[in-house]
């Protein structure tokens, strides 16, 4: 059994990239634009007939900030054909539609949404070919986050998505300005999953006092500035002329502190395995300045279970002053939580 990760970003037809010589790309880990860093469904796993509470880990990273980025989250897609994701393109676009429509279920916007899950998800769809799976249900709920006004495109490219995010003259924008994703939640009648917990960050083996944890990050501001002048807080780090080239700035070694017991036994891979198997857990960071070396690292192995070495290296930036941090902590399948810091370069 194969479960989809927690978060897909579509790859949006209107972003071009080059491929020569002198082009240079952001990092993964760096976040300059409209980007979508985590989705927290709670719970993990849903029940037919019950509510998922899904929220947004947004941070948009733009120099112009001007227009405002609008988040919207589309529902009603269930159980496509083969759980795939393009199966749900018409049901987006009349979600898209709805929009227009206030008080609709499926509909929500804003980064926190609440989506019931219809109580025949599982027993409506077709029988499951493997008679050892419990039968289950999928909910694909498409979220965005659009810093200009979400529409549908009525003659889209074949096989191209059916929704687009526009700017007040009509003109269809980048993925710099706009990100459209989709998430999964598996239902299941009695079957459970446990979301990880992630309680802080460790930097150069001090742990770092964190901004926010999960859904308290959600519009939360900025903490007092960091006092540098004793040197005795963790969070103050040195500048470094070369601006976060690993070859050239010293390894500051960072690592989430991870409540014991987040990765848990998956019974169903254990069961198509014929031994005992884990979820995977695994680590995502992303930062506003400096570069974050082994930016995804594996906290729990399938095979092999909890790790006891999952650290990552940062390199400072070169220009003083803070920065922000978010480690994401996910399962394979489906739980998500996330953790903020600040650091001040000096």
């Amino acid at each position: 059994m194969v479960y989809r990760d927690v978060i897909h970003v579509i790859l949006l037809g209107a972003a071009v990239l080059s491929t020569g010589c002198g082009d240079t790309f952001d990092r993964a880990s760096e976040v300059k634009t409209v980007r979508v860093l985590g989705i927290r469904k709670t719970p993990a796993f849903a029940r037919p007939g019950g509510t998922v509470d899904y929220a947004m880990l947004l941070h948009d990273g733009r120099p112009d900030r001007s227009e405002p980025v609008q988040v919207t989250w589309l529902g009603g897609c269930h159980n496509p054909p083969g759980d795939q994701f393009a199966g749900c393109f018409r049901k987006l676009a009349e979600a898209v539609r709805a929009t227009a429509s206030p008080g609709t279920p499926r509909i929500g916007f804003g980064e926190t949404f609440s989506y019931r899950i219809p109580d025949d998800i599982i027993t409506s769809r077709d029988a499951l070919p493997d008679p050892d799976r419990p039968p289950y249900g999928t909910s694909f709920m498409f979220f965005a986050a659009c810093a200009g006004e979400l529409r549908v495109d009525e003659n889209p490219a074949p096989d191209a998505l059916p929704v687009g995010c526009f700017d007040r003259a009509g003109r269809r924008l980048g993925a710099d300005d706009w990100v459209l994703g989709y998430t999964v939640s598996f239902v299941y009648d009695t079957l459970e999953n446990a979301i990880p917990g992630v309680t802080g960050l460790r930097l150069q083996g001090r742990t770092v006092p964190v901004d926010c944890i999960d859904e308290a990050c959600i519009d939360a501001t900025e903490n007092a500035a960091i006092d540098c002048d004793d040197g005795t807080d963790p969070r103050c780090i040195d500048a470094c002329a070369a601006d976060g080239d690993e070859d050239a700035c010293p390894e500051l070694s960072l690592e989430p502190i991870v409540t014991p017991g987040s990765a848990e036994v998956d019974p169903i891979a254990s069961i198509s395995k014929e031994t005992e198997t884990f979820e995977q857990v695994w680590v995502d960071y992303f930062a506003t300045r400096g570069f974050v070396g082994a930016e995804l690292r594996l906290i729990s192995g399938a095979d092999d279970g909890p790790r006891d070495d999952f650290t990552s290296r940062f390199y400072a930036p070169a220009a003083p002053g803070p920065l922000s941090m978010w480690a994401v902590v996910k399962d394979s399948r489906g739980g998500t939580s996330w953790v903020r810091v600040r650091l001040q370069v000096r």
